[in-house]
């Protein structure tokens, strides 16, 4: 026997998941989001972080290599020290 108007907690939580609360956060939402981010960001490490950083090194070796090749000194410090 069903009584009207009394909805069981899984036809209550089903038909309000949809519903848009004012002023409220959304919580799973904000979760869900935070997890799929983070998990990406963990499989292209090497693009994100690993690839930016070796190129910095490669460019600063090179323009290093290429101040000490022209002069030996730089404002009267050696350019290695520099």
């Amino acid at each position: 026997m069903k009584l009207e108007g009394v909805m069981s907690l899984k036809e209550k939580t089903i038909n309000d998941f949809g519903t848009k609360r004012i002023g409220s956060f959304n919580w799973l939402g904000f979760r869900t989001l935070y997890e799929k981010e983070v998990r990406r960001y963990c499989k292209v490490f090497g693009q994100t972080v690993g690839a930016p950083f070796l190129t910095t090194l490669i460019f600063m070796m090179i323009l290093l290599w290429l101040l000490v090749a022209l002069t030996d000194t730089w404002a009267m410090y050696p350019i290695p020290y520099f």
